[in-house]
């Protein structure tokens, strides 16, 4: 909830800032001429969304055997960067031009997919025993005067705890018997 709050801060103030950095940029090379820039961003803009469409089929083809998402996912940063580039304004036109860079794409792609991952705080904890320290449930030391506690249910097999290296339960019960 935190990180869309600033999402939609930014695309707020995003206005804002594209007003200031235009003006700045037409009081410094002229009002035409940052018009002029403009223009050129958003033809380049739509040429390349354009483009990013036509070769869609031979990549297909080419990617049969490769990974769906190797090849789907440089399309989709040169869509993206082609829709920045077409909206007005030069700070989408910087962001666009950014995302036409592999290795920014395989960085925000690594980001992305890290970001989609389980969370850290619901991962079960694992305890790793050395092979000492297991033993049968069932076969707890009777000593003192302690009674069994009486249910009314059945009793449950005993349950064999094996540590990952020294081979699965089928085996060790196939040594104990």
């Amino acid at each position: 909830m935190f990180r869309v709050r600033w999402v939609l801060a930014g695309l707020l103030l995003l206005p804002i800032a594209e007003l200031a950095v235009f003006l700045a940029l037409a009081a410094a090379i002229g009002v035409l001429s940052a018009l002029g820039l403009m223009l050129a961003t958003s033809l380049a803009g739509a040429a390349l969304i354009r483009g990013a469409g036509g070769g869609t089929r031979p990549r297909f083809r080419a990617s049969a055997g490769a990974d769906a998402l190797d090849v789907q996912v440089p399309g989709g940063f040169t869509v993206l960067a082609g829709i920045l580039l077409l909206v007005p304004g030069f700070l989408t036109d910087v962001a666009g031009i950014l995302l036409l860079i592999p290795a920014l794409q395989r960085r925000l792609l690594a980001m992305l997919l890290r970001g989609l991952r389980e969370p850290r705080g619901n991962k079960a904890s694992v305890v790793e025993l050395d092979p000492d320290q297991w033993r049968r449930v069932g076969d707890e030391p009777a000593g003192g005067n302690r009674e069994p506690a009486r249910h009314s249910c059945p009793p449950a097999p005993a349950v064999l705890a094996t540590p990952p290296d020294s081979g699965g339960s089928a085996s060790r019960v196939k040594e104990d018997q």
